[in-house]
């Protein structure tokens, strides 16, 4: 679980939550009231959030010195609809088993010996974001990398004296050996590795050396320093303006042009456009993309509104994806695609 009071997992929190799991097994569940929860109100819960609140009641209850019990049915078994952590995905899994498993096998026979993936999609492990549903992706058609923050660390990094890291495999793994043709970096607003990043770069009394204890601040401060200095570059410029570069290709970006979102999902627009630099400093991958057999895209989701973006080169920004204009968006990669390998012909040609 996280609290959004720590951003992160919180140590407090899944204390609680153990004792409150214990708790359960002895008394049905009584109501707690909560300093936000006027008494004698109507309240959510313990332990469930409302809607549009991220802030784990455990915590609170946690602070008011009580131990909050998971709920209970009146048989004494745990409700279905109230678990959480391994309760929830224990009784998810019975009620796949009781919908949806027949189908999906039936998917998985399908594709067993000989699965085709299309597209590699890189997005973040941010539990918010479920990209198999708003895709409407099917079994069998499409890679998935998850990582804190949405980061393809540069081919600088990798190297004996690197951690090698997942994200360089599965580019190798998807465009070489599969010969999938398009690489799919979606970033989303209220990115939380993404702000911290921004507030530990803005913290000029922090320095690498200080982040032994914590993987996750050393992992976005050292794959995801670039695109923080592509972010700054616009900042001391006062302009919403910045060249990107994709293999042998360079093309400009407005980052929101309309203003319309705040300054840590400007650069988490920056940073996803970034990524795409970072999967071309490859040089496998700059071959593929420079001639023509990858297309690489940047999508970028807004968690508060469900809309996904999708950057267009000739619009040079983030335009929100819809009935009207998907259609557009793939008749511009194609172009782009064409043009990238009658250039690359063009090169091989001279080359000869």
């Amino acid at each position: 679980m996280l609290c959004s009071a720590h951003e992160l997992a919180c140590v407090d929190c899944l204390a609680t939550l153990k004792l409150a799991s214990a708790a359960a097994q002895q008394e049905p569940h009584q109501s707690v009231t909560s300093p936000r929860d006027p008494a004698g109100a109507e309240s959510t819960p313990p332990n469930t959030p409302n809607d549009g609140e991220s802030a784990c009641r455990s915590h609170e209850a946690l602070v008011d010195g009580t131990a909050v019990p998971l709920p209970t049915s009146p048989n004494g078994k745990r409700d279905a609809s109230m678990v959480f952590g391994i309760d929830k995905v224990l009784s998810g899994i019975v009620k796949y088993h009781q919908t949806v498993r027949n189908g999906m096998v039936e998917q998985f026979r399908r594709v067993r010996d000989n699965p085709v993936p299309s597209v590699l999609m890189f997005t973040c492990m941010d539990s918010r974001m479920i990209p198999s549903r708003f895709t409407q992706s099917d079994v069998g058609e499409m890679f998935i990398v998850r990582n804190a923050g949405v980061l393809i660390p540069h081919h600088k990094y990798y190297g004996n004296d690197a951690t090698i890291t997942t994200e360089p495999g599965a580019l190798e793994l998807a465009c070489v050996i599969n010969a999938v043709q398009d690489i799919i970096v979606c970033g989303h607003s209220d990115c939380k590795a993404m702000n911290l990043l921004q507030s530990l770069k803005e913290d000029k009394s922090c320095e690498v050396k200080n982040f032994h204890d914590s993987p996750l601040r050393s992992w976005v401060w050292r794959y995801g320093g670039d695109s923080y200095t592509h972010f700054e570059t616009m900042l001391r410029a006062e302009k919403n303006r910045l060249v990107f570069k994709e293999g042998n290709h360079a093309h400009e970006a407005v980052i929101d042009p309309r203003n319309q979102f705040s300054i840590a999902d400007k650069f988490s627009q920056v940073s996803t456009l970034h990524q795409l630099e970072n999967i071309t400093s490859y040089p496998f991958m700059q071959r593929l993309v420079d001639g023509g057999l990858v297309r690489l895209h940047a999508m970028w989701f807004d968690i508060y509104t469900g809309n996904i973006f999708y950057f267009s080169k000739p619009h040079k920004s983030f335009i929100e994806i819809t009935e009207e204009n998907w259609d557009d968006f793939l008749d511009e990669k194609e172009r782009e695609a064409l043009n990238k390998q009658v250039k690359f012909g063009m090169r091989q040609n001279l080359m000869t």
